[in-house]
Order: C-alpha cells, then structure tokens, then sequence
C-alpha cells in the first residue's frame, strides 16, 4: 500500500491525540504530535475509486473522507474538523481526477500520432508497391522500344499500348490511394454524396438514410466520413455481415450517425480493429462514441459530433 504525506491542521487544543490515549498529564508522551499525517491510499489510483470516465469529484471525496475516518481509532474532534477534512478530500479528489484526465489525454494524442505515423507508412507502400512499380516497369520497356531500331510499326504500336495501359493503371492506384486520404467528392459535393460513392464501393450492402441540411464544418464532414469508411472495413474483416444500415441526421445541433451491421459482434478495441482510434478521432473534435456489440446481434455504433465545436 501507497502512503502519501498530507499536511492537515492539528487539534491539540481540543482533542486528543490517538497515540497518547491512556497517559495522564504526569506522563507525557516521549515525542511531540506530527504535523502531517499518512494517508492510507495512493494518490494515482486509490481502490475502490470510479474509473476516469468521466470522474466524479464527489465520489471520490466521499471514498477518501471515508477511508480517512476509518484509518483512526474513534476519538473526539474539533467541531470544524469534519469540515476541514471534507475539504481536504475534495482537493484531493480533485488532483486525482485531473490527474486520470490528464493521463486518459496524454495516451489519446500519443495514439493519434502513431496512426498518423502509421497511414504515412501505409501510403509510401501502397505507392512503392503499386504505381511506382508499374511506373518504373513502364519506363524500362519504353527505352526498350526506342533501342529497337528494327522495330516495325506494328510491334511498336504494340508497345505503345501496352505503355499506355500501365499509365492508365497507375493513374488509377494513384486515385485510389488519393481518396483514402481526402476524397475529392466530399470535399466536393459535401457528406452526403461521399458516403454515396463509399456505400456503392463497399463490399458488403449498404442501406444508407442521410438527412442533413447543407454543408457542415469541414471538420465534421471528413470525421463522419472516416468513421462510416472505418465501420464498413470492420464488417467486411471482422463482423462478416450480410449488410450494414446506416443513419445519419442532424435533429439539432448536432450531427448523429448510427451504423449498424448484423455480423458476429463482440468486436473488442484490443484486437485492433480500428475502434480506438476511431473513438480519439471523434473526441478529438468533442464527439461522443457509444459501441454496442454482444455476441452473435452484431455490432451497433452511436455517433455523436457537436455542430459548435470549437477549440
């Protein structure tokens, strides 16, 4: 167990002390009474105490004042100390939580920076393996052809095709890697006609309701966006659906998305399923994420994206 050093205003005057209980003014204690006092807990994470999401101040208060009562043998106190020590432990509470919230924010940006590291990573292969290497096969067999001087008309009509085919390949590997970072329709054409083009792309069915009126924060568009393309991945890997529905309205000021699929369920954020960094997208931009997915009924995530946002 953890003790921690507190300095708590003593009550010699009025009360008595714990360690000189039984001792009369002829026998004085051997050693003069603390200024501070152990705190049976530790400051980090004491047991028993409601996890960071989100804290409750109050509760942690009334968990510490508790534990201190019980650490001592009943004795008398000041009249004030209860107040005294209820404020104590709401400071206490109080450094506790912002502590849990510090570390709970200290970890979402450490793993936003690697997903960001991460998807550089994953473009520079997607190029390397694809249209780079189409691109340098292309440049090989064009100098080729122009080293061929007994070539015919035909055969180098033949190269010239086949060399436009593989730039018309790579063009299109370039776009595709090109949408996966912003694509152009939602910058565009807005939210809607985007989740369009990704429910008409997705390999599993779509049954997709949009009812948003104009265009929305840039911010707002691009999170809803990657949040649909994300959960239309997971249910084409993970859920193993037959289709997936998804809602996306705007009752008010804020933007509200529901995808829901009827695959396997108990999709589990450590697995790594894109979940988690889907959740410190969101809460990057103050959403709120709600992710229901018992065994076998599928999976059902609840989007919350607040319209005013600001940082």
């Amino acid at each position: 167990m953890t003790f921690t050093s507190a300095s708590i205003p003593t009550t010699r005057d009025t009360c008595r002390d714990p360690g000189t209980a039984g001792l009369t003014p002829e026998h004085p204690p051997d050693r003069a009474e603390p200024d501070a006092v152990l705190l049976p807990f530790p400051l980090r994470q004491p047991p028993g105490l409601p996890k960071p999401h989100p804290p409750n101040r109050a509760a942690l208060a009334a968990e510490i004042l508790t534990q201190l009562a019980e650490a001592y043998e009943p004795e008398p106190f000041a009249e004030d100390t209860e107040s005294r020590l209820t404020r104590f432990a709401e400071l206490v509470a109080t450094a506790v939580s912002d502590a849990l919230i510090r570390a709970d924010l200290d970890n979402s940006r450490a793993r936003i920076v690697a997903a960001a590291d991460e998807n550089r990573r994953r473009i520079e292969r997607d190029l390397h393996d694809g249209a780079q290497q189409r691109l340098a096969t292309l440049a090989v067999q064009l100098r080729a052809a122009a080293g061929n001087l007994t070539a015919g008309p035909e055969e180098l009509r033949d190269v010239l095709a086949e060399a436009a085919n593989a730039v018309t390949a790579a063009l299109n590997e370039v776009r595709e890697i090109a949408r996966g970072i912003h694509p152009a329709v939602l910058s565009e054409g807005g939210l809607a006609p985007a989740l369009r083009a990704l429910a008409r792309r997705s390999a599993v069915p779509v049954k997709l309701t949009v009812s948003t009126s104009g265009r929305l924060a840039e911010r707002i568009e691009v999170t809803a966006y990657y949040v649909v393309s994300e959960l239309l991945t997971n249910a084409v890997k993970h859920a193993r659906a037959s289709v997936v529905r998804v809602t996306v309205e705007q009752p008010d000021k804020t933007l509200h998305l529901s995808i829901r699929d009827d695959g396997v369920g108990a999709a589990d954020p450590a697995r790594g399923s894109g979940l988690i960094g889907l959740r410190d997208r969101v809460e990057a931009i103050g959403g709120t994420v709600v992710i229901q997915s018992p065994a076998g009924a599928g999976t059902t995530v609840l989007v919350s994206l607040p319209l005013d946002w600001s940082v």
